[in-house]
């Protein structure tokens, strides 16, 4: 199952054949009414966004019944030197043109004052929080998740792409999540084994509008599920008591035996059971070669 984003960017800035805002039109239509994807608008960020393009992407999602997902305020140099094109900062701006729409997703949020917090939370925005990609990147701060939670702005977790992150891994995200909040905040009772787990389950689904079949083992919800092997050395001993802290701090992905969407099984046994995996693999990295190549 996936939320797929098509990017959106000024055609100045673009390597895409035609205009971003018709491609993605184009890729909306094209796959909306396919059972596991949900196709959304990628404006990718103000760096690359004129007002223009982001009103164009807002309304298209308003036309197709979905919803932005964008980069906003990841680090201090997009601030700063937005704030000089502009003489305010990201948020300020958005707000001031009215981008934002409710269920929006936006994803770091790292530079971000307080003001901004609240207007985020006002505005019905919603943020992804990607630690792995921001420590990799040296975004410099860190996200202010808990002002987050208390003035109500949903949060999620994510990855980012696979450049500034490299394994994609959820269950490594919930614990430098973790780990980040209590390192940067001086305090260990900041950001939860439960509250990581919820930011990748049922927080997740309720940011991206899903929370009534995603998120959480419930009768009526999809069945996407994963089924873990608690008989590996990492995940022993589990018991009640310790078992999410076990899937936030000790819980490699590899720990994975099934994975169920849909009520589908798509891996057994750790083998995927849709696809010659191997076949794949060999693909990959035939693609990975040519791109390499192009790049010289």
């Amino acid at each position: 199952r996936g939320y797929l984003g098509w990017a959106v960017l000024d055609e100045q800035f673009t390597t895409q054949k035609g205009k971003p805002v018709k491609n993605c039109e184009a890729f909306i239509k094209a796959h909306k009414n396919r059972p596991l994807i949900k196709p959304v608008v990628a404006p990718q960020g103000v760096y690359v966004c004129g007002d223009e393009t982001l009103m164009q992407a807002k309304e298209l999602a308003k036309r197709e019944g979905t919803f932005c997902h964008y980069h906003l305020s990841e680090t201090r140099y997009e601030v700063y030197e937005y704030q000089k094109k502009t003489s305010k900062r990201p948020v300020d701006h958005l707000s001031s043109i009215g981008f934002f729409s409710k269920g929006d997703v936006a994803a770091h949020g790292v530079w971000l004052t307080i003001n901004e917090v609240r207007q985020l939370a006002g505005a019905g925005v919603s943020v992804a929080h990607c630690p792995t990609s921001n420590m990799k990147l040296a975004s410099g701060g860190v996200a202010p998740l808990p002002e987050m939670f208390t003035e109500g702005v949903g949060v999620c977790l994510g990855t980012d792409g696979s450049s500034s992150n490299n394994s994609l891994d959820m269950f490594l995200e919930m614990k430098l999540c973790s780990l980040m909040h209590k390192h940067h905040r001086w305090d260990a009772s900041v950001l939860s084994a439960q509250k990581c787990l919820d930011l990748a389950t049922i927080d997740a689904a309720k940011c991206i509008g899903a929370e009534k079949q995603l998120g959480s083992i419930e009768p009526g919800k999809k069945a996407d599920l994963v089924v873990l092997d608690c008989m590996i050395p990492s995940m022993t001993p589990m018991t009640p008591e310790n078992a999410v802290a076990n899937l936030v701090y000790a819980s490699p992905s590899h720990a994975v035996r099934d994975t169920i969407v849909d009520g589908k099984i798509v891996l057994r046994d750790r083998k995927i059971v849709t696809m010659d995996e191997g076949k794949f693999l060999k693909k990959a990295e035939a693609a990975a070669a040519e791109l390499m190549a192009r790049s010289k």
